[in-house]
């Protein structure tokens, strides 16, 4: 599963607090640098006033003398380190997120601490309590990797034990105290770096698997309205002529009346009625077999007449069909009409048993203002009518305001003639 890969993918180690994967942890790393160089030099400022503050202290306890001038100096080279690492932080941001930068600053430090204690008096609280605040900042304050900063404070509070007791010689109770004092610092600050670096690493891993459900449900998504297109168009369409459906026809067509209505305006659509002249009589001559191939040649000739106006073309009847005239005037319509009849009437059918000359009776109905697509339609067969009582082979107008009855049987029996297959045409 997709899903559980991903949580084994982000898995945080026990022991580093860390991820295990490594190209995981590289881009989270990569992703929280600029945080951390913001955080960086919020921390290096801080310990800059520190050291500030300390040398105050250095002064009320040794006074102006070769101790406080030595201390001083080793407090300044420190400061001058911070800063220089605060100037730097948005160039070294590679070497923080590694911990090379903290741990190297985070040693110098502790070790001008353990200088400190030489050369100041021994006073077990004061330097007790600088050792903690040294551990609270490599924990907590000093941006840095878990493990990284727990080798350095645990290191750091051995070397300081080890320096008391040999330069002041601590009674058994002293370093005892002490190392319970610096143990439970440790323990503490190692808990709270700890669930610091682990709870960093999970709300990243929770983002990025968020991301990434998002990404799916938006591809499964474009992949659901992708298979309901091509659903939509299963039903929509007949697959033998290429057709839209009669129903969803009418829908495109009062959807594209509406607008129209919408914008205060009529618009230059229309509606075109087509259908085929002698349709029954040619069937019965020439053989239903042929029914299929007479109805593909129309809607063939009819995209290809129309596709610069197309909205689309339906199959009304057995023999009409219904096409939707998108930003086309009444004079363009006129035209394509014109184009069309003309180009069924001089294109033959070629059948394996013989050819066919057919031809088709075509009405167009301009919409009106404020027209509903029912009248648009009614005018439109209303004229269909006319041109077959006329004797078909042509293109009426639609006329405005003006119903006439369609024709009981359509075409098959408004004429009587069928049209010699061998006749020469225009």
């Amino acid at each position: 599963m997709p899903a559980e890969q991903d949580k084994r993918r982000y898995e945080i180690s026990w022991f580093t607090a860390e991820f295990v994967d490594g190209g995981v942890e590289l881009a989270f790393r990569a992703a929280r640098h600029r945080r951390v160089v913001r955080q960086t030099r919020i921390a290096f400022s801080t310990v800059i006033l520190v050291l500030f503050a300390l040398a105050y202290t250095d002064y009320l306890a040794l006074g102006l003398g070769d101790a406080f001038y030595a201390l001083l100096k080793s407090r300044l080279a420190l400061a001058v380190l911070c800063l220089l690492v605060v100037f730097s932080a948005g160039r070294l941001w590679r070497s923080l997120m590694d911990g090379v930068t903290p741990t190297a600053i985070g040693i110098i430090g502790v070790a001008g601490f353990l200088s400190v204690t030489l050369l100041r008096p021994y006073e077990v609280g004061w330097h007790g309590m600088s050792m903690m605040l040294i551990l609270f900042g490599l924990y907590v304050f000093l941006p840095n990797r878990f493990l990284f900063a727990l080798a350095t404070a645990l290191t750091s509070s051995l070397l300081f034990m080890l320096l008391l007791d040999a330069h002041f010689h601590l009674l058994g109770r002293e370093l005892l105290t002490l190392a319970i004092l610096l143990t439970g610092v440790n323990l503490l600050g190692a808990r709270v770096a700890y669930r610091h670096s682990c709870g960093m690493r999970l709300a990243y891993a929770s983002e990025a698997l968020r991301r990434k459900m998002r990404g799916r449900l938006h591809r499964s998504e474009a992949s659901l309205a992708g298979l309901q297109a091509e659903r939509d168009a299963v039903l929509n369409h007949d697959p033998l002529l290429g057709t839209i459906d009669r129903r969803h026809f009418e829908h495109l067509l009062r959807r594209a009346v509406s607008r129209c209505s919408e914008r205060g305006a009529f618009g230059p659509i229309g509606l075109m009625l087509i259908e085929v002249d002698y349709f029954k009589q040619v069937v019965d001559t020439y053989g239903v077999q042929h029914r299929v191939a007479i109805l593909e040649h129309l809607v063939m000739l009819a995209h290809g007449v129309l596709r610069r106006a197309d909205g689309g073309v339906a199959q009304f009847a057995e023999a009409s069909f219904a096409a939707l005239l998108i930003d086309c005037d009444q004079n363009a319509a006129n035209r394509l009409a014109d184009e069309l009849r003309g180009a069924l009437y001089r294109t033959p059918l070629r059948l394996p048993e013989t050819t066919l000359c057919i031809s088709a009776s075509i009405a167009v109905a301009p919409l009106l203002a404020d027209e509903s697509a029912d009248s648009l339609r009614r005018r439109a067969e209303a004229a269909l009518a006319m041109a077959r009582v006329k004797g078909g082979n042509r293109v009426e107008q639609a006329i405005s305001g003006v119903f006439i009855a369609p024709l009981e049987g359509g075409a098959g029996d408004a004429q009587n003639a069928v049209p010699d297959p061998a006749l020469e045409r225009p």
